[in-house]
């Protein structure tokens, strides 16, 4: 999507720990610098908003977190 000046911006949908959804903003000025990279879990920082009654983050920094693989036992 695209800002009333033509500027790339993101949403995204993720879900916590609990399970439960939440929605992310993604504005012009941090877009290029924490891009999506895919699946996964990640770091958000930003801060908690309501619009037209629902809450989002809008999202500061955001960076995907290392998965790591299960320990193979022997």
């Amino acid at each position: 999507m695209h800002t009333k000046n033509n500027k790339k911006m993101w949403f995204g949908t993720f879900l916590d720990a609990d399970g439960d959804f939440f929605d992310t903003t993604h504005f012009p000025n941090s877009t290029p610098n924490y891009p999506f990279l895919g699946a996964g879990c990640y770091l958000i920082l930003g801060n908690v908003v309501e619009d037209f009654g629902f809450p989002s983050i809008e999202v500061q920094k955001f960076a995907k977190l290392p998965i790591a693989d299960n320990p193979v036992i022997a």
